[in-house]
């Protein structure tokens, strides 16, 4: 595995040697986890420092476009490392796009938590289009072998593939997918499956800004092992529109997603459930920002053995994003709620109705023209009835980098 990654960072040398963009720096992640152990305030934390180095190169070469990324970090705990070459062809009817991805993982910090691999992906997509209709067939094949394997991590390899259709009915933008996958893991038989999915979706814009989708998908996983543990039918929904109100720009969307998944063999894992979660939010652009906010509901109702699978979740989602390309962006998303279990008495006996706040940012600042800071973070804090139950986690990852140009 060592010799494999060392293969990469030649790689990088010989294809990327002359990037137009070229970004490299220096950051770090940090996660944390406190809940209560048996009475005790038990607090888990881990972080890593990290070298970075990221970048692309595209060229046009008439029809044909080729493009290369590289994306690597270099921690105390391990070093990972992507290469991802794409080559697309297209002319008035015609289309065709090929890629190969190829990543890795050298662990070397003796944690159980990272291990090492090799993992690759090749892609292929072929489009033909008829006027206002277009067909399409697309193939991917995935390997990926660990260092060394356990119950969780297992090497396999992944072949997927899917038939488009779009068309047009009434002035809106539809289309029918077929998809099947097959998944073989040489150590174990019984995580072998294949799947098979039927997707339809139509959008359509209209009345100048006014805009609607909706999206519906069966999908069948079979596990051909003695106890068929794990294979699943489902249907899933989703729709949303974007409406707008008037010539204020303030918009109105409303969503509506939809999850019935039924399992051959039921356990304390794999169970049936009914998901529903619909929302409304009301938003508008100011210039450079957008702000958006409206109520969330969400439940889930599963079979009497497992009570804490059958919960009401009300709350809200208050979102505020900036963009202004090279020198600031902003995504910030904030939702308070709680949740009421359906079949679990208040008591703390086990476990109890709570508030929570799930918030995530992400941003990125140019302190000047070639240096950009970058900022992921994430706090999900639960706020029981009984307080040993609380529990709370964060996460959060802090880059600085110079970029070439």
């Amino acid at each position: 595995m060592r010799n494999w990654i060392g293969i990469i960072f030649l790689l990088f040398s010989l294809a990327f040697c002359e990037l137009p963009w070229l970004r490299v720096g220096l950051g770090g992640s940090f996660i944390s986890q406190r809940y209560t152990l048996l009475e005790d305030d038990t607090t888990s934390l881990t972080s890593e420092g990290k070298f970075l180095l990221d970048g692309n190169y595209e060229k046009k070469l008439g029809s044909h476009i080729f493009r290369g990324e590289i994306s690597s970090d270099i921690g105390d705990k391990s070093t990972w490392a992507q290469l991802l070459a794409r080559w697309q062809f297209a002319s008035q009817l015609f289309e065709i796009e090929s890629s190969e991805l190829v990543e890795g993982r050298v662990a070397y910090s003796g944690d159980d938590d990272v291990v090492g691999y090799g993992k690759h992906r090749f892609n292929l997509r072929l489009s033909q289009n008829f006027g206002d209709k277009k067909l399409s067939a697309r193939l991917w094949a995935e390997g990926k072998r660990y260092e060394e394997t356990s119950s969780y991590y297992y090497n396999y390899d992944l072949l997927r593939s899917k038939i488009s259709y779009r068309f047009g009915l009434f002035g809106a933008d539809d289309e029918i997918a077929w998809s099947y996958s097959y998944r073989s893991v040489p150590d174990s038989a019984d995580a072998n499956y294949d799947r098979r999915q039927i997707q339809l979706s139509a959008s359509k814009l209209w009345n100048d800004g006014n805009f609607g989708e909706t999206w519906l998908e069966y999908d069948r996983k079979h596990f051909p092992s003695e106890s068929e543990i794990g294979s699943y039918s489902a249907i899933w929904s989703t729709s949303q529109l974007s409406l707008l109100l008037s010539r204020s720009g303030w918009m109105l969307e409303p969503s509506l997603e939809l999850e019935n998944r039924n399992y051959d063999t039921q356990d304390d894992v794999f169970f049936d459930y009914l998901w529903l979660k619909s929302a409304v939010a009301a938003g508008k652009d100011f210039g450079m920002w957008n702000f958006s906010a409206g109520p969330l509901f969400s439940t889930q109702s599963a079979n009497d053995e497992e009570p804490l699978e059958s919960y009401t979740d009300w709350g809200a989602e208050i979102s505020v994003n900036y963009f202004d390309y090279n020198k600031f962006w902003l995504f910030l998303s904030v939702e308070p709620g709680k949740r009421f279990y359906k079949s679990i008495p208040d008591t703390g006996i086990a476990f109890s109705n709570y508030n929570f706040v799930d918030l995530s940012l992400i941003s990125s600042v140019w302190l000047i023209k070639n240096i950009r800071a970058d900022v992921s973070a994430s706090y999900f804090p639960e706020w029981h009835t009984t307080p040993h139950d609380d529990i709370a986690t964060s996460y959060i990852s802090v880059s600085l980098r110079y970029e070439f140009y």
